[in-house]
């Protein structure tokens, strides 16, 4: 199903955000994407609330892959892998981190070296190091950053190979 054409305004603030939703009434719509407004949104006003959430159905060509100490605990660390293919090559690739920093974090030096690749054993190593090396972890109680570095390496790895066998 083909979403009717709409008009899309990009905010760069929570309050821009809320100034756009005023300022256009009753049909704006929030889109959640990169990083999503909501989870910005600290508190609604009384005579406000989220009426619609749309979340489009997951791509044929994208993983997700997390580790959490015991099932159904938030992830200590999270990968979502999508990749793009002509043929056998690589067109392009997304990879996005959950648990290495304040918010999710796009990987873009990783996603960098999958372009123009045939996304073999040696590309995802190296996608999967660019991203490990990147992220700048933190330590806390639930890890240290060497845990959550090698934890993006292979949780990486593991996400590009299955959104790769799904392309």
């Amino acid at each position: 199903m083909k979403p009717a054409p709409f008009t899309y305004h990009r905010a760069h603030s929570a309050e821009e955000a809320m100034s756009l939703l005023a300022g256009l009434g009753d049909d704006a719509k929030l889109i959640a994407g990169g990083q999503s407004l909501v989870a910005m949104m600290k508190e609604l006003h009384p005579d406000e609330m989220i009426v619609e959430v749309y979340l489009p159905a997951p791509q044929p060509n994208a993983a997700i892959s997390e580790f959490a100490r015991r099932h159904g605990d938030l992830a200590i660390v999270a990968v979502a892998a999508a990749v793009g293919r002509d043929g056998g090559i690589c067109r392009d690739a997304r990879l996005v981190l959950g648990g290495v920093a304040g918010t999710v974090r796009r990987a873009s030096d990783a996603e960098a070296t999958l372009p123009g690749s045939g996304l073999g054993a040696g590309a995802i190593t190296a996608a999967a190091e660019a991203a490990a090396e990147a992220a700048g972890p933190p330590s806390d109680l639930h890890g240290s950053a060497g845990d959550r570095r090698h934890l993006i390496r292979v949780l990486t790895a593991r996400a590009l190979r299955e959104a790769t066998a799904n392309a």
